[in-house]
């Protein structure tokens, strides 16, 4: 399931949400020796929320970034990661295109992304530049999870890597998932009998036509180029004259990746 080869990759599948702090607090130094960490979650107040219990429980520098921050705000918090003043990052999901810091060792996705692709980018920011790099993914028992947990075995079985029984446990109570399995099918993201597919099987690399199965290293790959290229036109935008205005919600996370490309590393 490795997006690329120096990541190694560990799906937690736990009882509730509840959980989840408990979980994480009690790994958090150990962690932090190998480097600093970025945590993914779904909204702002999972952040803020988060950020406090690091804080307040375990004593560690954090910083927060998400949609609804101005440029210079989240110009100043990454470059303290850069500099290394913050111990944890925790973020929504508008720092996982084309965020490019070396010094995280560690992606944890306290709550699951929204599918394949998202997922993907999650765990890429760690590993940079051939750097070794872990990433956690935390799954429950919701739907939500339970989808993902299906999508998750389909790609660690196409990658002829072993499933671990409890995350292939949570993916049967996907009832597509548990569908193909029973019929001796393979699960591809995709209604039965249908000539569409679903959303989201468009992470997995089909558009219905020509793209090919990808492999999470693939389209790992692929993403980084489309990211590369991104930041690319945005300096080009930048140095033109052009300024960024103040983004709101994380559905505008594209739009502001100029400011992450941007930040000094002194």
């Amino acid at each position: 399931m490795a997006a690329a080869a120096n990541v190694q990759q560990f799906v937690e599948v736990l009882k509730n949400d509840d959980e989840k702090w408990a979980w994480l607090s009690k790994r958090v130094d150990g962690m932090l020796q190998k480097g600093q960490l970025l945590v993914f979650v779904k909204s702002i107040a999972s952040a803020e929320e988060l950020s406090q219990n690091f804080q307040d429980f375990l004593e560690k520098k954090t910083e927060f970034l998400h949609g609804d921050l101005d440029q210079g705000e989240r110009m100043r918090i990454l470059r303290n990661v850069r500099k290394r003043v913050v111990d944890v990052l925790i973020a929504t999901d508008v720092a996982a295109r084309g965020l490019d810091l070396p010094s995280i060792a560690t992606v944890v996705s306290y709550d699951a992304a929204r599918d394949i692709e998202t997922h993907t980018h999650r765990i890429g920011r760690t590993g940079r530049a051939g750097a070794a790099g872990e990433a956690y993914t935390l799954l429950t028992g919701d739907d939500q999870n339970k989808k993902m947990a299906a999508l998750l075995v389909e790609n660690l079985e196409q990658a002829n890597q072993a499933v671990p029984e409890d995350l292939k446990g949570l993916a049967m109570k996907y009832g597509p998932f548990r569908a193909a399995k029973l019929e001796g099918r393979t699960f591809l993201g995709k209604k039965k009998g249908a000539g569409k597919v679903e959303k989201s099987a468009f992470g997995l690399g089909f558009d219905g036509a020509s793209r090919q199965k990808e492999t999470v290293q693939d389209l790992a790959k692929r993403l980084d180029k489309e990211a590369d290229q991104l930041a690319a036109l945005n300096r080009q935008k930048i140095s033109g004259g052009m300024r960024a205005g103040r983004m709101h919600g994380d559905e505008e996370a594209g739009k502001c990746m100029q400011d992450l490309e941007q930040v000094p590393t002194g």
